[in-house]
């Protein structure tokens, strides 16, 4: 595990749960559907959009994979979609 990634995620936690709900909503995506291909629960979805839980840097990676961004622009580091 990438520690320094985990604490970009940690210390930009606002702006990952934000970003995470536009990105999956500007692809017209159902926290269903993301949850689904990436291997998720939708409940953890929701968990995450909400701020209520942290992803692990495993689920970040999945959910960065199937939304077609970086996490780098999940957590506020890169402000290309």
């Amino acid at each position: 595990m990438n520690n320094s990634l985990s604490k970009k995620i940690i210390n930009n936690e606002s702006v990952y749960f934000k970003n995470l709900q536009r990105v999956r909503e500007s692809k017209k995506m159902t926290q269903i559907k993301l949850a689904t291909e990436a291997n998720l629960s939708q409940q953890s979805i929701t968990y995450y959009e909400t701020g209520t839980r942290t992803p692990s840097l495993e689920a970040a990676v999945k959910l960065a994979k199937v939304l077609n961004t970086s996490i780098d622009y999940l957590v506020g580091l890169d402000n290309k979609l």
